[in-house]
């Protein structure tokens, strides 16, 4: 990863997901380009093209300072050498959209997209700009919860149905790499049958070009959703990360809507990382 891409609002949320890639970046030695899109200057007729867009460019002038402003703090928190050559701050102005965060990422080359969530729950995915952006994403989107700082990344757990699973993990080598953490598969088995762990787990790291790589299979629990399954295993091995590969909209939703059962047990508050199963390789 050589380029992480964050967008705020300046919300608590959006805050939060600078200072956490801020440090991610400088962890891993990657460039950060921190984005904000502001409002368009409210159109007023007396005044000529010219006139309006000079205040739509200081309109830019004012939130790119104010995103520096940000970058400079947190590393100064952090005790990071602040570089505006490797902290970029970018601002336009326009309608705030998924399309707008997406095509600035692009622009830019990112590797990885950071965004906040808000809430109590870490996996919640609130407001339609951040769970647009995870179901539109073509590259790997890290959603960090509201005050979840930044920990050194040793441990990823990747929940899988293992299906495609070569693929998938060819996305979260690289994640694993930067920090030569420990990718943990966590396969729950609730008898559906989607897939079948590796007959050769060496055959598999060869494969996919990293070793730390291990398999956890676990049988249903009584009584237990698959997020509370989930949530338990995280309690038990407290990992900095959680990997998963939503396969569609029903999906997704199904983990993640608002008012269901298992998103309201689920009380992790890890940064999760994304990428739409029908965006991997096969």
């Amino acid at each position: 990863m050589k380029t992480i891409f964050v967008s705020t609002d300046f919300s608590d949320a959006g805050n939060n997901a600078v200072k956490y890639a801020v440090s991610f970046a400088h962890s891993i030695n990657a460039s950060l380009i921190a984005f904000h899109s502001g409002s368009v200057p409210k159109f007023n007729p007396t005044i000529s093209e010219a006139k309006f867009l000079e205040l739509e460019n200081k309109e830019e002038i004012k939130n790119r300072d104010k995103i520096e402003q940000l970058l400079e703090k947190y590393c100064e928190a952090e005790h990071i050498e602040w570089d505006q050559q490797k902290f970029i701050a970018v601002a336009q102005t326009g309608i705030l959209s998924v399309d707008t965060i997406l095509a600035v990422a692009h622009e830019y080359g990112a590797d990885l997209l950071i965004v906040g969530t808000h809430g109590k729950t870490g996996l919640k995915l609130f407001g339609s700009t951040t769970s647009g952006i995870v179901l539109q994403a073509e590259i790997p989107v890290l959603a960090v919860p509201t005050n979840h700082g930044f920990k050194h990344v040793k441990t990823i757990v990747y929940a899988s149905d293992l299906r495609n699973l070569e693929n998938e993990l060819k996305i979260v080598v690289p994640a694993a790499k930067a920090f030569n953490a420990t990718i943990e598969i966590l396969y729950l088995d609730f008898g559906w049958g989607l897939g079948k762990p590796p007959e050769s787990l060496d055959d598999l790291k060869k494969e996919v070009g990293y070793d730390k790589i291990r398999i956890v299979v676990q049988k249903e629990k009584g009584g237990f959703t698959i997020l509370q399954q989930i949530e338990n295993y995280l309690k038990i091995t407290n990992p900095e990360m959680l990997v998963m590969f939503p396969e569609d909209r029903s999906y997704f939703d199904r983990l993640f809507g608002i008012g269901k059962t298992e998103e309201l047990t689920y009380r992790t508050r890890l940064p999760l990382f994304t990428f739409r199963k029908s965006k991997v390789t096969t």
